[in-house]
């Protein structure tokens, strides 16, 4: 079936409800026909808000398949009440917060923040969480993996678990030996972007949220990509579209999500270089944070010559009892020309690598990241991505328009490139 006469055989009137009608043997055929077209058009039912998937009664599931304990923490959290002191109105009571459907089915929403056993009739519902060795997707060894189940507060839980077992906590510098360190990434800003995954993935689609762990970098995975017509200037904003509602009302009450659309703009003032792709073709999107170690190899002139000159001085340290003072200043002078040389280099390169991605967004301004990884020599992907938001805080590049046809503009300032 083809879009026109989809749109034709639904639109109202006696006419096309017998065309329609005609045009399939059955209901279970026309509902079929009809999410395939909404996928296949990136969920515009959902996006207008005229379907909402969370709300479907999920078949071959009752009240009993829910877990009682979990629903009564809900309620008593809630509205300090219980399924006992409901007594025969409990059920009616879960239909009004859309626990169950008129039918007196688990709603897709109620089954997955409630059931005992989502994953058995909704198998793409869960978590699967990589740690790998290096930072290639295509790596063939990996730290740690796990298939993540349960409902979503499990579900949540466990793959917070997963992250920061997977991390690295530092601690700060000055600290003492028995202070305990810091999450390289916020505790804060996983759960946010985690949550965000969880609660706005697209239910329609039969894909699982993957959490991939790299040396370098977290990327969390969702399926379907930002509904409501969103772009990603709009969520850096704080601007926000439930697409599973009645999911979004169960995690404001039962994990820590607030839902106004505040969370991004917070944990953007934390984690600045996070970088998010919101993939239309592929309907998907991708939040990827840097890890604490990045930041560590880069770190600024001065925090590297401190460390170089600490290093210097515990060398001479070593060498009093061995060479004639001479010697010493003979060294000294050598080792600070050398660590002079390599700050130069350092500078060089770092000046050079963004020089290169500012010249070939300018030739190239509606060029993607991918090919600009392929036209510049010596940068991956990740680096790229880096330079790429290092040039946008310092303004000299920005981004102007969607994805699939906006355009890199170059600020040129040059004297900004430090």
């Amino acid at each position: 079936m083809t879009e026109e006469i989809f749109k034709d055989l639904s639109l109202c009137g006696e006419t096309t409800k017998v065309q329609f009608k005609q045009a399939f043997t059955s209901q279970r055929e026309i509902a079929k026909e009809m999410i395939a077209f909404a996928n296949s058009k990136g969920g515009v039912f959902q996006d207008s808000g005229s379907y909402q998937t969370d709300a479907a009664g999920v078949d071959g599931t009752a009240l009993a398949d829910l877990d009682r304990y979990a629903i009564d923490e809900y309620l008593m959290k809630v509205y300090s009440l219980n399924m006992e002191s409901l007594g025969e109105k409990a059920e009616q009571m879960l239909n009004n917060i859309h626990i169950l459907n008129n039918s007196g089915k688990p709603t897709l929403a109620g089954y997955l923040f409630f059931g005992k056993h989502p994953e058995y009739n909704c198998p793409t519902c869960m978590v699967k969480a990589v740690s790998f060795f290096g930072n290639e997707l295509g790596g063939t060894q990996y730290r740690d993996t796990k298939e993540i189940l349960g409902n979503m507060p499990q579900v949540y839980e466990k793959s917070m678990a997963f992250l920061k077992s997977n991390l690295h906590n530092i601690q700060e510098e000055g600290a003492s030996f028995n202070t305990l360190g810091k999450l390289e990434i916020p505790g804060n800003v996983l759960e946010e972007v985690l949550q965000n995954a969880l609660i706005h993935r697209d239910l329609l689609r039969p894909a699982l949220i993957r959490i991939f762990i790299f040396d370098n970098r977290v990327e969390i995975i969702s399926p379907g990509a930002l509904a409501g017509g969103l772009t990603e200037e709009d969520i850096r904003n704080g601007k926000t579209y439930q697409r599973n509602p009645f999911m979004a009302t169960f995690a404001t009450n039962a994990l820590h999500y607030r839902g106004i659309g505040s969370g991004i703009v917070r944990i953007l003032a934390e984690c600045p270089n996070m970088v998010f792709q919101n993939d239309s073709d592929g309907n998907e999107f991708k939040v990827t944070l840097f890890r604490g170690v990045l930041d560590t190899i880069q770190k600024d002139e001065s925090t590297i010559q401190k460390e170089v000159l600490t290093i210097q001085k515990a060398e001479i340290t070593t060498q009093k009892t061995e060479i004639t003072t001479q010697k010493e200043d003979s060294t000294i002078q050598k080792t600070g020309s050398t660590i002079q040389k390599t700050s130069s280099t350092i500078q060089k390169d770092a000046y050079f690598s963004e020089g290169k991605v500012l010249k070939f967004f300018s030739e190239h301004p509606q060029a993607t990241i991918d090919e600009a990884v392929d036209a510049i020599e010596d940068l991956s992907l990740g680096g790229v991505k880096f330079i790429i938001a290092k040039l946008q805080q310092k303004g000299l590049l920005k981004r102007v328009g969607g994805r699939k046809h906006g355009e890199w503009v170059v600020c040129n300032d040059e004297n900004n490139i430090k």
